[in-house]
This record gives C-alpha cells, structure tokens and sequence, in this order.
C-alpha cells in the first residue's frame, strides 16, 4: 500500500478524509455491536432488549451540505466543530421552526 504524506494536505482535504474515517468507523462498531449481540442472544436462549428512543427532528443544518444535520443532542458532529472554529455562531446553522 502506498504511504501518504499527511503533511501536505490542505486542512479542509484533512478534515473531509478524518470525517470520512470517522463514518466508516462508527459503522463498523455498529455492526460489529450487532453481530455480538445477535451471537449473546444465541448464547443466552433469551432476547436482548434494546431501548427505544424516539426520532428527535433535527435543529441544525450544514449551510454547505443541507444532508448533515444534528438534533442538538448526543456528541457534536466534526461539520459543527469545524464552522464554530471559523467563526459561525449555532443561530446560524439552526434550522428554521416551521409557521
């Protein structure tokens, strides 16, 4: 495999590829999560009750990619950080409330 020089990178091209890693990460603990659990259930003979939370709409949105948006709850997502560091404020990435 060939080596990368990270150093060369310009901080947005770094910041796009540490989100990409960051999703395929977490779906990889997701599934993963899911296949021990299924094999526990197997172990046990008995069901492993998950909670169920209900869908929270979303209250911000990325002005640049209008498919990322957070409910406000749970760890802040990497698009958020990185437009608070250049200087945006959450009003301006709030999601207006429907009339």
């Amino acid at each position: 495999m060939k080596q990368l020089n990270f150093e060369t990178f310009p901080i947005d091209e770094l910041w796009a590829i540490h989100e990409q890693v960051g999703n395929l990460l977490a779906e990889k603990m997701t599934a993963e999560r899911n296949k021990i659990e299924d094999r526990l259930k197997q172990l046990r003979g008995d069901s492993i009750e998950r909670r169920h939370y209900s869908r929270i709409p979303p209250k911000y949105r990325n002005p640049a990619n209008r498919y990322q948006t957070w409910s406000g709850r749970g760890r802040t997502p990497l698009w958020i950080k990185r437009l608070r560091m250049e200087g945006k404020s959450m009003e301006d990435l709030r999601i207006p409330e429907p009339a």
